[in-house]
């Protein structure tokens, strides 16, 4: 999987395959690499619950900073 994620990273980055969404494309591949180093290298699958939804709060709140940047950014 590490090695399709890396693939679809340089495919967005330089065939410029979703040409008005590629920052998008590469956050959200970004994301996925991160979530997966978070899982599984720093072991979150294995801490309490709490800990969990701090995270997943963290989280959705940069991830509503950053979708309002991308919706004042394309209605411009």
């Amino acid at each position: 999987m590490p090695s399709s994620l890396l693939g679809a990273t340089i495919a967005v980055a330089r065939m410029q395959l979703l040409a008005k969404y590629s920052v998008l494309a590469a956050l959200l591949i970004a994301s996925l690499k991160a979530g997966l180093v978070i899982t599984y290298f720093m072991h979150l699958m294995y801490e309490e619950k709490g800990l969990k939804l701090m995270l997943l709060l963290a989280v959705s709140i940069l991830t509503l900073i950053i979708a309002i940047t991308f919706i004042d950014i394309w209605y411009r």
